[in-house]
């Protein structure tokens, strides 16, 4: 055996090969010589590679143990790694689940006769109501088991369960990763699942509670599968898997199935009529629905119930059953199969009587004296200050027994023969005093009722109460002293936590807060508003133009019922373009209206009149002293007329060089003109020429600017 240390303390871990209390597929377990507490698995080199980031997760968030009062361990969770000599995780510590067997060998009749001696129907209830208190527990932690099966249920004789290999359970990791359940058996496999390759699924509660279902059945009746039975068809029956897959329940109500319930299994009947009820629910509204199977806190209150509702028959105290029955149902298979499996302590058996006789017979050939007389121990009371107590009480038990060699208490352990104990159990509890003397032992029993307290929800919150469309807010709460915790539209969340939501529309999230019959809400409404408009695009081809030219606006607009451009356009889409010709300076509004308000966005596109090119008039060729006279012109722009007043008559006398005249300005427009005459001029006339000319320049460079 390799030199491991533990993780947290680095402490050296005493282990050796002939130590080893059992393996598997993965690696072996081993006790833990310097801490008896405590179990290691050890796993196989081949098989360690992975299984760090899953531990660490277990490690992190462990489940609540539903018996830490009575101080057993209900789940053998990791308590620690295990390090090899390289510093590698290669196995974990688990709490050690000693005096303890597997849970068939107590639902098994032969075997619980012949090695658990006075284990009744009442333990085997109790059993029942144990387990699903620690399965219950495993998912308010966010857990599924996923391999449900009789090997991974382990009991003692008091019918406390713990649950074991819980390194193979389904557990959530970082960031929604999941670390699968990749097994599973047939038999405890529901019908949904059947044929299923398991590394490919993630498991849910609703699976483990088909496995949980079929463990109750068999414990409440004597090992008997519910789906084993009587073929009522030809040929060979269907193998156990296509019967679940098929729903074939022997005890169906609501259809026929080709099986009769098996000869040798109890009455239906003699359970009580809740839990007739839940196993319905579980195998045959579950067959179609799988989300209708009885959560385990379900199957743990009404088994709490049934305890409570149990007698015990007149003729046999170790045959207990409902009170509803008329007859005792074990004293009735006793008659029919002359087998009792509850027979008391001291009766011997058919068998223990054939080898009772052998003994007899021999020790009559003897010589030496009969052995002395040992009779039964008595229990002379046993009984509990209180049968009724709320969460976080104590009651006081109390007892006195005669002639017995040893007494104990379930959760309590060895004890004197008379006394009295303070305990405060935080579930219904059902302790058993043991009195044993010699061959003989006899029980009793006190049952507690633990009434919950109310839970409390110290704050349900959002860190917003109004929020847009596509926003997301964060819920968080804290609740106390809750088996279970329920959101709507969420589902079922830790006692404590956050989440990220985003509604789409105004929503109230409610939290429901249970403890047995105790339910509280709470709520937060959250305001979910339209978004406002967005005009993510508005543009035009060109902010600034001539006149005559055309621009075109485009534009997009998002979260709008209504988009309008002003200018006489009107109601336009949500996304398009338009092509518009300016004849001034203008400015387009674009205006999109929704639930959400409203978004405006505008644009100016600046309109300028271009010069005209310079155009020549040539005069017509004239003879000398010919008038050319300067016909008025009149031009509009924007509506605005200008007219030349009348320009004096010139007659040229000599060529002139073209003269041009240009504008500087668009307002008003006159097109240039070039004069141009035949003849030369006379000097005195060249002059008015000129003169004239000049003032005529000069009104127009007046007019133009």
């Amino acid at each position: 055996m390799p030199t491991l240390r533990r993780q947290s303390t680095g402490k050296l871990l005493l282990l050796h090969d002939d130590q080893k209390l059992g393996g598997g597929g993965e690696g072996e377990v081993y006790r833990v010589l310097n801490v008896p507490s405590l179990v290691a698995k050890v796993y196989f080199p081949n098989k360690s590679s992975g299984k760090e980031p899953k531990l660490k997760a277990m490690l992190a968030n462990p489940p609540a143990n539903p018996t830490e009062s009575i101080n057993h361990t209900s789940i053998a969770w990791p308590e620690d790694l295990l390090l090899n000599a390289a510093g590698k995780v290669t196995g974990y510590l688990m709490p050690n689940a000693q005096g303890m067997e597997k849970i068939f060998g107590f639902y098994v009749p032969p075997d619980r006769q012949q090695n658990h001696l006075g284990f009744t129907y009442q333990h085997l209830l109790n059993t029942a109501k144990n387990l699903a208190s620690a399965i219950s527990a495993l998912h308010n932690a966010g857990y599924v088991i996923g391999d449900v099966n009789e090997s991974n249920v382990m009991v003692k004789d008091t019918s406390l369960v713990t649950l074991i290999d819980t390194d193979s359970f389904q557990v959530p990791g970082h960031k929604g990763q999941v670390y699968r359940s990749e097994v599973g058996k047939e038999e405890f496999t529901p019908p949904e699942l059947q044929g299923v390759l398991f590394s490919t699924v993630n498991r849910q509660p609703e699976h483990d509670l088909f496995g949980l279902g079929v463990l109750i059945f068999q414990l409440l009746m004597e090992g008997v599968h519910p789906f084993d039975g009587k073929f009522l068809g030809a040929g060979d029956p269907p193998p156990i898997g296509e019967r679940i897959k098929q729903g074939y329940f022997p005890y169906s109500q609501s259809r026929a199935v080709p099986f009769q319930p098996k000869p040798i299994a109890p009455p239906f009947a003699m359970l009580s009529p809740a839990i007739q009820l839940l196993f319905l629910k579980c195998f045959e509204e579950g067959h179609r629905n799988p989300q209708a199977r009885p959560t385990a806190w379900t199957w743990r209150y009404e088994l709490r119930k049934a305890l409570d509702d149990l007698t015990h028959c007149r003729s046999n105290s170790q045959h207990y059953y409902h009170k509803s029955l008329t007859n005792c149902p074990w004293c009735e298979r006793v008659g029919r199969f002359g087998i009792d499996f509850f027979s008391p302590p001291g009766q011997a058996t058919t068998t223990q009587r054939k080898t009772q006789s052998a003994k007899t017979n021999q020790a009559a050939q003897q010589t030496a004296p009969p052995p002395p007389t040992i009779t039964a121990p008595v229990i002379n009371y046993f009984r509990a200050s209180n049968n009724s107590i709320t969460a976080g009480q104590a009651i006081t038990l109390s007892w006195d027994v005669a002639n017995a060699q040893s007494v104990s208490i379930t959760g309590i352990g060895n004890v004197a023969a008379r006394g009295s104990n303070s305990v405060s159990p935080t579930t219904n509890t059902t302790y058993v005093i043991e009195a044993r003397n010699g061959p003989h032992l006899i029980t009793s029993s006190v049952s507690v009722t633990v009434n919950p307290a109310p839970p409390a929800i110290n704050y349900f919150r959002a860190n917003s109460n109004s929020i847009t469309v596509g926003q997301s807010l964060i819920l968080s709460w804290d609740v106390a002293n809750a088996q279970s915790v329920n959101i709507t539209g969420i589902g079922n969340v830790p006692a404590q936590g956050s989440m990220l939501v985003s509604p789409t529309a105004n929503t109230t999230y409610v939290i429901e807060a249970r403890n047995g019959p105790h339910l509280i809400t709470s709520s937060v409404s959250v305001i979910v508003k339209p978004p406002t408009p967005v005009i993510a695009l508005f543009q035009a081809s060109s902010k600034a133009i001539h006149i005559g030219q055309h621009v075109t606006l485009q534009w997009q607009v998002n979260h709008a019922h209504t988009v309008e451009l002003d200018n006489g356009i009107g109601i336009v889409p949500q996304q398009g373009s338009r092509v518009v010709q300016p004849q001034a300076d203008t400015t387009y509004t674009l205006t999109a209206r929704g639930q959400g308000g409203l978004a405006q966005r505008h644009i100016k596109i600046k309109v300028s009149v271009s010069l005209v090119p310079p155009v020549s008039l040539k005069s017509p060729s004239v003879a000398l002293n010919n008038p050319i006279k300067l016909q008025r012109q009149t031009v509009s722009l924007h509506a605005v007329s200008t007219t030349l007043p009348p320009l004096p008559q010139l007659s040229p006398h000599s060529t002139l060089n073209p003269v041009s005249v240009a504008l500087l300005k668009p307002v008003p427009l006159f097109r240039p003109v070039i004069i141009a005459a035949n003849a030369p001029l006379t000097a005195s006339r060249r002059g008015r020429w000129h003169q004239r000319f000049r003032a005529a320049m000069a009104f127009l460079g007046r007019l133009s600017k």
